[in-house]
């Protein structure tokens, strides 16, 4: 593995060096596509200088530009393994059984060494006063005590998706969902793309699960 940590040009954001891998590297159609998600999710948007913003037509990206592009990468890695006809829901379910057991496909708790267990439950335990949240479908009520994480970020998803979550207030809880879901889905996507070959990096031990947020530099 390697990779670096370097000063961006501008100090409003910092990031990390990846390198990405390519079908040179033997990867099939289905792993293709997911790296291409993982790239979109996780590049490095230059931030427009303040003295620039109320001129410049290029928007910025923010963490739920991101976790749609991770749901989409996420996606991926689902029907990789549990089949291409298959709905979202019944991958859901296969997936909930799946992070339950050690030797599962994805693991839960098992993402980069790196980054702090203590942040990832601190970023639960937020998610956990935040809820419940709304099956919009059928009304029904989930947390984290009839529902598995899995679940509750797919219903975040679905709500985000169907117009159910307005993102652009970042003080809103709506926008808070998202980020959290984001955050507690970007280390198990992360670690899944490590463990099978996707990315090739390594990062200091301060490296934080919210340090994605700011964006990854691949090479």
């Amino acid at each position: 593995m390697n990779g670096t940590i370097f000063e961006p040009q501008t100090p409003e954001a910092s990031y990390f060096e990846f390198k990405k891998v390519s079908a040179e590297d033997g990867l099939d159609d289905a792993d293709l596509f997911t790296v291409t998600w993982f790239f979109r999710t996780f590049a490095f948007y230059q931030p427009i200088p303040r003295r620039l913003q109320a001129w410049s037509s290029q928007r910025t990206i923010d963490v739920a530009d991101r976790f749609i592009n991770l749901w989409i990468c996420f996606n991926s890695i689902l029907r990789k393994h549990y089949g291409e006809d298959k709905s979202d829901g019944a991958m859901i379910r296969l997936a909930k059984a799946d992070f339950a057991q050690a030797g599962g496909i994805i693991h839960l708790k098992e993402y980069y060494d790196t980054m702090l267990d203590n942040e990832f439950r601190n970023n639960l335990e937020e998610l956990r006063r935040l809820l419940p949240i709304t099956n919009m479908k059928n009304g029904r009520q989930l947390d984290l005590t009839n529902s598995s994480l899995v679940e509750i970020v797919y219903q975040i998803r679905c709500n985000l998706f169907h117009g159910r979550k307005n993102p652009e207030d970042k003080d809103n809880r709506d926008f808070q969902l998202v980020r959290l879901a984001f955050l507690l889905l970007a280390p198990i996507v992360i670690e899944y793309a490590r463990q099978n070959g996707f990315i090739h990096t390594c990062v200091p031990r301060a490296f934080t699960i919210s340090d994605l947020e700011e964006g990854i530099c691949f090479v």
